[in-house]
């Protein structure tokens, strides 16, 4: 792998200049790897997954695309479908061809190892259909075996696992503290240890994960069933007077919506007996699925302290709150998942459509899961700033951040 001959552009001597990015992760930051595999085949055809026409789990860019044009690289997702698809796939392993060179700047290697539906650690079940970040590790290991000494140079590895194994795989909330460790520290050593000799400085740059009232699928579960119990408490009472019932109570449950006082009448009167167990159970699976969230994020942030590499607090700063703030604020986005699935649209042409028509897209994708390209750009601010809080640089990123949105709206809430 040479380097480049283009002239280097000044970074302060306190910045180390990364010569080789390397993304491990999930569906999050996945440019096109899922999608052509066995499983990924089976289970667009079933509808279990749904991505955009170059196989991104996204309405056109994720984080790491943003990351990667900001960098100076030629946009990935450009022209159309196919070309989209063939830069992409250049930069799914570590080669030659996952040099970016851009106009100004340094050169760089990006290679993006993430996979839709990946584990930290190995999976609690549906193993046969979710890959490993041990997996990625190994693909990573194989293509390094023939490299000299020093090949690398500077490397950046950004690491984003943990949700699979939570929503998808079922682990215990009580077990995820086991997948930070896998991640934070088996995998991440084992990293640091394959590429002794052929790199000349490592760091590491880890995000978090969000709470599951951030997410569409989750908040309209959520509503759902709170919908069923208040009109079958509701169905009832003799008319609007309410009379014979005592008043319904105050709203708490402040986690769960103004529902409290529908619970208390159910319980009480012995009403919607189907209805308040279907809400009971959507309330019981959200708090094990906080408990997870929060216990991944404690113990990755302990093992990231240890270790002294960056963490990235999405969990922090895309909250409920800033989601609220966001779709009532001037950010391009609206509540809830899109309506169609994503067809083609390159980046340029969205930025340029967003622009001229101030157009609004919604939070997620269509599978009310997935982030909208539009949150992904802020995701990625929040991104950015970790990695020049890891002291790092490269290509054409500077070592000021614009402001980070997400965390901004997140302070207010403090």
């Amino acid at each position: 792998m040479a380097s480049s001959s283009l002239p280097l552009t000044s970074i302060p001597s306190s910045v180390l200049n990364i010569e080789t990015v390397v993304v491990f992760g999930d569906s999050l930051s996945d440019i096109g790897s899922k999608w052509v595999t066995k499983m990924g085949r089976v289970a667009r055809w079933t509808g279990e997954m749904v991505v955009s026409s170059t196989g991104r789990f996204s309405d056109c860019r994720n984080w790491t695309d943003f990351m990667f044009e900001a960098a100076g690289g030629t946009s990935l997702v450009s022209l159309d479908a196919e070309n989209s698809i063939a830069k992409s796939a250049l930069h799914r392993s570590l080669s030659e061809k996952s040099e970016a060179h851009p106009a100004s700047g340094r050169y760089f290697r990006y290679a993006n190892y993430a996979e839709g539906g990946a584990c930290g650690h190995t999976p609690a079940s549906l193993a046969f259909a979710l890959g490993t970040f041990e997996d990625q590790v190994n693909q990573f290991k194989s293509e390094c075996a023939s490299l000299p000494p020093g090949a690398l140079g500077n490397v950046l590895f950004l690491i984003w696992f943990g949700a699979n194994d939570l929503y998808t795989a079922g682990c215990q909330a009580c077990q995820m503290g086991g997948v930070a460790e896998q991640v934070a520290n088996v995998q991440r050593n084992a990293l640091k240890e394959i590429v002794k000799g052929i790199a000349t400085n490592v760091r590491f740059v880890f995000m978090d994960l969000a709470r599951p009232l951030t997410s569409v699928r989750y908040k309209m579960r959520l509503k759902k069933a709170q919908t069923a119990l208040k009109v079958a408490v509701m169905s009832h009472f003799p008319g609007p007077s309410r009379e014979g019932y005592a008043p319904i109570p105050s709203p708490g449950y402040s986690r769960f919506g103004n529902v409290a006082g529908y619970v208390s009448h159910a319980v009480e009167h012995n009403l919607a007996a189907e209805q308040l167990k279907a809400l009971t159970k959507q309330m019981y699976d959200i708090e094990n699925l906080e408990v997870g969230v929060l216990t991944y994020n404690s113990c990755l942030a302990k093992a990231t302290g240890r270790n002294g590499d960056t963490l990235v607090k999405i969990g922090s700063c895309l909250t409920e709150d800033t989601v609220r703030a966001l779709v009532r604020g001037r950010y391009r986005l609206k509540k809830g998942a899109a309506t169609d699935k994503a067809g083609f649209i390159s980046a340029h042409d969205y930025d340029l459509l967003g622009s001229s028509e101030g157009r609004a897209v919604s939070i997620t994708t269509i599978d009310e899961v997935h982030p909208s390209d539009e949150l992904y750009r802020l995701i990625w601010l929040e991104i950015h700033k970790g990695i020049i809080a890891a002291g790092c640089a490269f290509g054409n990123l500077g070592n000021v951040v614009p402001t980070p949105v997400l965390s901004t709206l997140a302070s207010s809430y403090i």
